[in-house]
């Protein structure tokens, strides 16, 4: 297994709607120009150096996600680099799409559940192919957590040398990371990105499991649908080593407020280069095939 392994986790279903009503699922709000925030999410997995992207949603939301995000994204470092374009190959980031297991529907599916449900998945999926694409920790993204990600995590990942494959900080360190807003951060039930290690995956499970239980025993019906962020998450990085980092400017986009003053804000939210190359390509893909 390489110590430098990380999957990315973005978490959709059991996602409470926002205070506003669209047709379409809240993650495909636009935060700029033909760019949205699902395709925010990720590129920021991408440009951490996931290796595979992991999106949970609900299966009648996946059609339409999908036809915007599509199966694969550039690596942001390879398609950049263009002087370096002879020592590294345009690597393609496959990104998956995980419904939420039957038995868990209307009954668990919130959303640190598909968080767990996530993590958990690519751990046994990857582990049925090979011991060498198991994962060691995972990089979650949300879609409704909207801040300058090329300003906060690009300096992340650096070139060691032509030769040396780009050296991963976040997946490499020894310390799990987490990016705090106001000295807060996902322990406190914001939608602040994060990683989690394997190990704190299985505590979570225990602890979500624990609290379900103990709100049945009080006769709550179907109470963990209702769990929140803290609830599962705020004791989780007690006894382990990790780092922050303060993210400048943040907006939480699930309420009709914050999402208003995020498209007043300042922050640059234009679509990467990334994402506009592969949907050029993908368009003349397509016409090529109507053509015919």
């Amino acid at each position: 297994m390489l110590e430098s392994n990380m999957a990315g986790i973005i978490p959709i279903s059991g996602q409470k709607r926002a205070d506003y009503q669209f047709p379409w699922h809240d993650c495909l709000m636009p935060i700029g120009k033909e760019y949205y925030a699902i395709q925010k999410a990720v590129y920021e997995c991408a440009l951490v150096g996931c290796k595979t992207i992991w999106i949970v949603s609900d299966l009648q939301f996946q059609p339409l996600i999908k036809e915007i995000v599509q199966e694969w994204i550039m690596d942001p470092f390879t398609i950049d680099k263009q002087k370096d374009k002879e020592a590294y190959d345009h690597v393609r980031v496959p990104i998956y799409y995980v419904p939420i297991h039957g038995k868990d529907r209307q009954r668990r599916d919130c959303l640190a559940w598909s968080i767990l449900y996530g993590c958990k998945t690519s751990m046994e999926v990857s582990n049925s192919l090979s011991r060498w694409l198991s994962y060691s920790r995972f990089y979650v993204s949300f879609p409704h957590g909207i801040f300058d990600v090329e300003q906060a995590l690009r300096h992340h990942r650096a070139r060691a040398s032509l030769t040396d494959p780009l050296h991963n900080r976040i997946a490499s360190s020894d310390k799990l990371f987490l990016l705090t807003s106001g000295g807060k951060d996902v322990r406190d039930g914001l939608h602040t990105s994060f990683t989690i290690s394997k190990e704190q995956t299985s505590q979570g499970f225990k602890v979500f499991k624990e609290l379900e239980w103990e709100k049945l025993r009080e006769n709550q019906k179907r109470p963990a649908r209702h769990f929140s962020l803290d609830n599962i998450f705020k004791n989780l990085y007690d006894d382990v080593s990790f780092t922050t980092q303060e993210i400048e400017e943040f907006y939480q986009i699930n309420t009709w407020s914050e999402y208003r003053k995020m498209m007043a804000s300042d922050l640059d939210l234009s679509k990467p280069r990334t994402i506009e190359k592969f949907e050029r390509r993908n368009k003349r893909w397509k016409k090529m095939f109507h053509e015919t």
